[in-house]
């Protein structure tokens, strides 16, 4: 048995004993440190042999009985014995269990760095920042991952010791090999091209669209289709641009506030607006149906919460810059929409990211420290499942039940489906040190509470200032800040999580807010104004093709990227045998800039969610929409 310390790897035979049974110590020591690391240790017992014992004195008497000697002081005999820190003591019989996991990971890490090159990793971190591959901006985290850890292990002493670590650390997401970036990477390091590689990954990453390819094209291609485009006339429906409130007629629009309504030329269809009346103060859960067919009729202006679970839903409406090209969808307009497909996190998340860390979890409890450089303290963060026993305010270790807690020396709880990954062990110095609580699946947590809260292990000087942290649980981010330096080993609770019927509550133990963020000039989690509701084109004017959506354009949104014209799903039918091409020109004929523009949130009718709506008009009320 070894363990590493101070980046050494020491064994029980790492003694000094003098004379002449040193010589046996150190040839121990060097044949155990030769062989390769089985697995880890583990017990079903607090100790491992016994401290000592004593021997009585005993004689053989005249009958040649053996008795003892009267008076004659015991012999103490000394043994081989350890009392064992608990995190290493298993007493509920799956010890195999655990090691197999850890062998598992291990092996699955070895493997992933083993197959995945520094060649196919600067390719693919290529992909992912051209936008090349399918939501390859969510991967990123895992190819700085397999970086990092081929970067840390090339510098180790003990590169076997250091696989093992990892691995335990990592647990389950050890499998880099076996994601589908992963994938991705053995694919190119074993030599297959890039656009096999890229077909294959794609295949699995986005099945939902089945249409979408990769826009790697051959010149061929692109000449077939160039000729077949010119010979049905739809040179000048290629080129977008984002639409305006002119673009579209009353008949395309489901509401119309008051103010953008004369420039669709129904002015004089409003009626004149109604003295105020008070806002009803009771949320009334309501169909988007329903909302659309009894409450818009009678509604002259209305507001919605956006949320910060919204904002993959931000989406702008696209038109053609030539009005009369032939039709490239497969309805009877050439207007098409795209999302944003992308949240944006706050920077706390942006450095778990870069850190190899993950934020794309029901659950993430996150801190860091030091901003102002007056921190040097040694800090760990911890998530104290339900039944937990409480630290005292200054316990130096959690020493209370080793099960019931993911943190600091319990990285990882596989029946739970939570782990830290992202851990600082070092002194702070200039740094702004960070670590990340992650439970990726829901229904493996049991019902209860949730302590989150900050230890501060080991204070060190300075230490004049607190910490950060933040809570993300259900698309809303909590952000607080403790300003007063903690005392050494001292704990503060940051907040209780009560998970109750699959959803979440917080109740907050230092002082929050709700983190906001500006998503194309929209501030989240306030109420903005809605110029407009519509259905998506596909479903103008007759047209049922198609999923429906249901767009909520906002006052002052703005969409500051250029934006996908069209996807191959929205093409006609005839032109799918060279979607290929069209996914490149899509990619390529990406709209201007544009200060007009009618963007806002938008809403499949096949994907639950649910939007909070202020209506001002004959019925002064607030909904909750349910779609």
């Amino acid at each position: 048995m070894v363990t590493l310390i101070d980046n050494r790897l020491v064994s029980v035979w790492d003694i000094d004993i003098g004379g002449d049974y040193q010589v046996v110590a150190d040839a121990l020591s060097a044949l155990v440190k030769s062989a390769p690391i089985g697995g880890i240790y583990l017990h079903d017992e607090p100790e491992v042999g016994v401290d000592y014992n004593f021997e009585e004195v005993m004689k053989v008497d005249k009958g040649g009985k053996l008795v003892k000697v009267v008076g004659a002081v015991p012999i103490r005999w000394e043994h081989f014995h350890q009392r064992l820190p608990s995190n290493v003591v298993i007493v509920d019989g799956s010890q195999g269990t655990k090691r197999g996991e850890v062998f598992n990971a291990h092996t699955a890490l070895k493997n992933s760095v083993e197959a995945i090159s520094y060649s196919a990793i600067t390719t693919v971190t290529d992909l992912i920042t051209d936008d090349v591959i399918y939501r390859g901006t969510e991967k990123m985290g895992t190819v700085t991952l397999i970086k990092k850890i081929k970067d840390e292990l090339a510098k180790a002493e003990h590169p076997e010791s250091y696989l093992w670590l990892k691995a335990i650390e990592l647990g389950e997401y050890a499998a880099i090999r076996g994601s589908l970036i992963g994938k991705l990477m053995a694919d190119l390091t074993e030599g297959k091209t890039l656009v096999e590689s890229v077909k294959a990954y794609e295949k699995f990453a986005a099945p939902e669209n089945y249409k979408r390819t990769t826009a790697i094209v051959s010149p061929g291609q692109i000449k077939r289709a160039s000729k077949r485009v010119t010979e049905l006339g739809l040179e000048s429906a290629l080129p977008r641009r984002f639409a305006i409130a002119t673009d579209i007629t009353i008949n395309d629009t489901l509401f119309a506030d008051r103010s953008v309504a004369e420039s669709l030329g129904v002015f004089d269809l409003i009626k004149t607006k109604a003295p105020a009346k008070p806002m009803d103060k009771d949320v009334v859960d309501i169909s988007i149906a329903d909302f659309l067919s009894t409450v818009v009729p009678v509604t002259q202006s209305m507001k919605v919460l956006v949320a910060n679970r919204h904002a993959t839903n931000f989406v702008s409406l696209i038109s053609p810059i030539y009005p009369d090209s032939g039709r490239l969808f497969n309805w009877d307009n050439n207007n098409s929409w795209s999302y944003a497909g992308e949240l944006t996190d706050s920077g706390m998340a942006t450095r778990v990211v870069g850190k190899g860390g993950r934020t794309d979890v029901p659950f993430r409890y996150t801190h860091e420290w030091n901003h102002d450089g007056n921190n040097q303290s040694l800090m760990d963060l911890h998530l104290l499942f339900p039944g937990h026993r409480n630290p005292t305010t200054q316990e130096r270790h959690c020493t209370f039940g080793n099960n019931e807690r993911v943190g600091w020396n319990r990285r990882r709880d596989t029946v739970r489906a939570c782990m830290q990954d992202v851990d600082y062990t070092e002194a702070p110095g200039k740094n702004i040190p960070i670590e990340n609580i992650i439970c990726s699946d829901v229904s493996k947590l049991p019902e209860g509470t949730y302590k989150l809260q900050v230890h501060n292990w080991r204070a060190r000087s300075p230490n004049l200032s607190g910490f950060k942290a933040e809570v993300a649980i259900a698309g809303t981010v909590y952000q607080y800040t403790y300003e007063k330096p903690l005392a050494n080993y001292e704990w503060v609770t940051v907040a209780e999580v009560t998970l109750l019927n699959g959803e979440f509550t917080i109740d907050h133990k230092i002082p929050h807010s709700t983190s906001s963020m500006d998503v194309w000039g929209v501030t989240t989690e306030e109420f903005v104004k809605v110029n407009m509701i519509m259905n998506s084109p596909n479903f103008w004017e007759g047209n049922a093709i198609g999923n429906k959506h249901f767009f909520f354009m906002l006052d002052g949104c703005k969409n500051p990227d250029q934006a996908r014209g069209f996807y191959n799903e929205f093409l006609r039918d005839d032109l799918h045998s060279d979607r290929k091409v069209f996914e490149h020109l899509a990619a390529q004929l990406k709209t201007p800039l544009a200060d007009e523009q009618l963007s806002g949130i938008g809403f499949s009718s096949t994907v639950r969610n649910n939007l909070v709506c202020q209506v001002r008009g004959d019925i002064n009320r607030t909904y909750n929409i349910k779609f």
